[in-house]
């Protein structure tokens, strides 16, 4: 199986997982439905290895996809609505996830023209 047949399986996967979730809910709760209680890392990675990966056959892991999720939601958002979206108190926390951000974040700084730098490029 190949990457793209991956992403559209998960996100086939989170789509019905959102069913039914509102603001104030956990997508993961009890018995991997939304809900109003955390249930332990260790349960989701625990279910998520059993229910998902050796029965479909998915190579990546719960937390890989929060990583992309998160970097992907930075990218368009920020890193501070990434963190509420986290639920991390810290910034720092989140910075933990965005796998892709000191990537963007040369980009930028590349294409940056300061009376210093002129018309130069790096």
């Amino acid at each position: 199986m190949g990457s793209t047949h991956h992403k559209g399986c998960c996100s086939t996967l989170l789509a019905k997982a959102l069913e039914g979730c509102d603001l104030k809910s956990y997508v993961f709760s009890v018995g991997l439905k939304p809900g109003p209680k955390k249930i332990r890392e260790e349960q989701i990675s625990r279910r998520w290895r059993a229910h998902i990966k050796e029965k479909l056959g998915i190579k990546c892991d719960f937390y890989s996809l929060k990583h992309l999720n998160t970097d992907q939601t930075s990218a368009i958002l920020g890193l501070g609505i990434a963190a509420t979206h986290n639920g991390h108190k810290s910034i720092a926390t989140t910075g933990l996830y965005i796998v892709n951000e000191n990537r963007r974040n040369h980009e930028v700084l590349k294409k940056v023209r300061t009376p210093f730098t002129g018309d130069q490029h790096c």
